[in-house]
């Protein structure tokens, strides 16, 4: 079939979307961020290996990269401006964004 608009022709195209479904978060009952707010350390834990824990602003610039490699960690944020951040904590393929108020 040809549709002609204006008088250019042209065959439609056919056009395929895949969606994916899916939730990458972790099991927020099994992950322990503290203490919130905090002053210069934040201990985090999981029940599986947590691979990697970035910080960002809330302007979405990352000021923190941690690559762990275990079910805990504490990282010092002492060099970090008082305010909220957004720390990501990756296990896997999944991960979970928890909102830190740095005092």
């Amino acid at each position: 079939m040809i549709i002609s608009e204006n008088g250019c022709s042209s065959l439609p195209t056919a056009v395929t979307i895949t969606l994916y479904l899916g939730i990458n978060d972790l099991d927020i009952a099994s992950l322990h961020v503290y203490p919130n707010p905090t002053k210069n350390i934040l201990n985090i834990s999981y029940k599986e290996t947590i691979d990697r824990i970035e910080v960002f602003s809330m302007l979405g610039q990352r000021v923190l990269d941690v690559k762990v490699d275990n079910i805990e960690s504490s990282i010092d944020l002492s060099h970090l401006a008082t305010g909220t951040y957004m720390v990501k904590v990756t296990v896997g393929e999944n991960n979970q964004l928890v909102k830190v108020v740095k005092n």
